[in-house]
Parts: structure tokens; sequence; C-alpha cells
């Protein structure tokens, strides 16, 4: 009875988990998109259009980031404050209390603005932003204010124009830290860009 004995226990053991497989696959292929969406959602700052993220390919810094997520980014600071500027391995940091409101990239940092970094040519950046507008004698600058993330060009005179925060005509308009400005310099009767700096326009004035 032997040769019976055989397939009465084959059929009593388990099947190979042939039809789990399957489920398995789907599983894995459903946490993929999750931290895939994740990344994305991590990494759509960089993205965006508007021009407040520094990256050097490896770590990225952003308008808004407290002074320790700046830190946990770039590391501690390489030297003293200068001009009210902490500066950094590759980017110069001016915070507004705890708060990074303006950044400055120098000529041999790796940092780079929605592609612009020291070194690119003024014309490649008026490719990425055809509104950056002259301003004599060696900066090139792009006023803007946000809207969902998105940068919309705004004017010199707008930025100039709007009022201190907490003033009285601050009141349901827009104030000077609602204006940011991109601004790029060249040495003179050079088209390449020597310095970066990017922040809103309260931060430019010195607040």
């Amino acid at each position: 009875m032997a040769y019976l004995a055989a397939p009465m226990i084959a059929a009593t053991q388990p099947r190979p988990a042939r039809r789990r497989a399957p489920i398995i696959m789907v599983v894995i292929i459903a946490v993929a998109l999750v931290v895939t969406a994740g990344v994305l959602v991590v990494l759509k700052p960089w993205a965006d259009a508007a021009p407040l993220t520094l990256t050097n390919g490896k770590t990225h810094v952003s308008y808004g980031m407290s002074r320790a997520q700046i830190e946990q980014q770039v590391g501690q600071p390489t030297g003293p404050q200068s001009i009210g500027m902490i500066p950094y391995d590759g980017v110069r940091v001016f915070y507004r209390g705890d708060v990074a409101v303006m950044f400055r990239v120098d000529a041999g940092s790796q940092f780079s603005v929605s592609g612009i970094s020291a070194g690119t040519s003024i014309s490649d950046a008026q490719k990425k932003f055809p509104t950056l507008a002259d301003e004599p004698p060696t900066f090139h600058d792009l006023y803007f204010t946000l809207e969902d993330g998105k940068y919309q060009t705004r004017t010199r005179l707008e930025a100039v124009s709007a009022p201190y925060p907490g003033s009285p005509r601050a009141s349901g308009s827009l104030t000077k830290q609602d204006y940011f400005l991109l601004s790029l310099a060249t040495d003179s009767g050079s088209d390449t860009v020597s310095m970066i700096m990017v922040g809103d326009y309260l931060a430019f004035m010195g607040a």
C-alpha cells in the first residue's frame, strides 16, 4: 500500500504559496508607488518655477527653512557672520529671527538656483527667466511674487513702493516681505554670473 500512501500524503501537504506571489508583488508595487510619491513631494520645491531653492545636486536649502534645517543640510558655519550673513560651505544665509530669508552664492560654489550658478552666462539665465532686467552697471534682477508656488513677475517700482510689514498701509496689501528678488551680478565687462543673491525684498533692505 506504500504506493497509495504517497499520493495521500501529497494530497494532505499544503500547496506551495504560488497564489500569494501576485499579492506580494502588488503590495511591493504599492509601497514603491507610495515611496516614489513621497520623493516627488519632497523634490517638488526643487522643481517649482519660483527660484527660492538652491541645490548643489546633493543637498538643498530653501527660503523659509529654520536655521536648524539649514545646518542639517549644509553643516555648521564656516566662519563668523559678515554683513549680516552667516557663511556655510558654498552658500551664505541671512536669517530673520530663526528663518532663512536670503541666500548668497559666490564664484566657486556648486550651488545653483533654477539651474543658474556662478559661471552661468547672463544670456543663458535670460533664457530661463526672460523677464530678467538689467540694472546697470553689473546687476540683472528678477522681481516676483508667489502665487500657488509659482512666480509672478513684478517690477522694481512695485517692490520699492510696497509698504513695510506692520505699517498702516500694509493692511490688505502686499508688503516688502511679499516681494522677492533674484539678483545676478557680473564683473564689469563680463557676461558671466559671479554672484547670486535671492530672498525677499525686505531682507535686501537689511531687515
